[in-house]
């Protein structure tokens, strides 16, 4: 697809897919008819009023559903206003139908309610604010070696399963709890051919439909970690003893509006080009986290590696 086809410059086409709540984007329906947009501000603008009319032909009782769209760059479904705002790479514009129960519209079905007693419904899962005010901050940033501690990494809106399939391969070896994925492009059904040391067997991974899934699943006392260009330096950061990593898409990276939910923001220093290839770069994360706990409690470490067979021999041959 090329931005414009089909229009004049500044204007063009563009093709629409639909699914209802519960299914895959990419199992969804092309509607028969492309829908209008313009170009303002190098962004491509669509009138919510032209997708809801092109959707009425090819869905009944569509006055039963809440439509939304799905924004690549903020990687969550947004519900339509009086216009759509798309990157103009955007292959598509991508749609879900959620049936309307009378209740809060932007409220995705299966996830938690959020009540004022919660801690969602206090600042949100992942809230920056609601961390540095809780009184475990300070055990986050000390090491605090009276417990066990743990923790996950994933990828943003991942787009290469040899990516995905490299980093679980190195979470196993490198002492991760669970990865995870929110928002993934690329096929389910190919994760683990970079698997061979069988690491689905030894640690989870969990697949999150969108970031606002993924912050109603927030471990409780567990900061998120951001890696992405412009934060403080990996070689000065003390690793959380509970922690989860998010790492950036191979072509996003991790938009503005997460990083501000993030409690930590860090950044692996180069010598040439910037950037890491995302796998790569939560390999070196992890085994910073490791090499710096080694150096600080070499002989604990240890036995915790013995203990989860971590340094097995049929591992390391694979």
């Amino acid at each position: 697809w090329e931005f414009g086809m089909g229009g004049t410059e500044g204007s063009g086409l563009l093709d629409v897919r639909y699914c209802f709540q519960g299914e895959k984007s990419r199992h969804g329906k092309l509607l028969p008819q492309q829908v209008d947009y313009r170009v303002e501000d190098g962004k491509c603008v669509i009138a919510s009023a032209d997708v809801e009319s092109l959707l009425s032909h090819s869905v009944e009782n569509l006055q039963s559903y809440v439509v939304k769209w799905y924004d690549e760059e903020q990687a969550v479904w947004l519900p339509l206003h009086s216009k759509i705002i798309m990157p103009r790479t955007s292959p598509r514009l991508e749609l879900r139908l959620d049936q309307n129960q009378g209740q809060d519209q932007d409220q995705d079905e299966g996830e938690p309610q959020c009540t004022a007693g919660s801690r969602e419904g206090r600042q949100g899962a992942w809230s920056h604010d609601w961390m540095i005010n809780s009184s475990t901050e300070r055990r986050w940033k000390a090491g605090d070696t009276q417990t066990a501690g743990f923790f996950g990494i994933g990828i943003l809106r991942g787009k290469s399963e040899p990516n995905h399939g490299t980093l679980w391969r190195t979470s196993l070896q490198l002492g991760a709890s669970f990865i995870f994925s929110i928002g993934a492009r690329h096929d389910h059904r190919t994760e683990g051919m970079t698997d061979t040391t069988h690491a689905f067997a030894h640690i989870p991974c969990f697949q999150f439909a969108d970031f606002q899934q993924f912050q109603h699943s927030a471990p409780y006392s567990c900061p998120l970690v951001a890696i992405e260009l412009g934060g403080q330096s990996l070689e000065h950061f003390t690793h959380p003893q509970r922690c989860v990593y998010l790492l950036g898409s191979e072509d996003y990276g991790i938009p503005p509006y997460i990083l501000q939910k993030c409690a930590y923001h860090v950044t692996i220093p180069t010598l040439r080009t910037s950037s890491f290839n995302v796998a790569v770069a939560g390999g070196i994360v992890m085994y910073d986290r490791l090499a710096k706990a080694l150096r600080q409690h070499p002989g604990s470490m240890a036995e915790a590696a013995r203990a989860e067979g971590a340094g097995g021999n049929s591992v390391q041959r694979s």
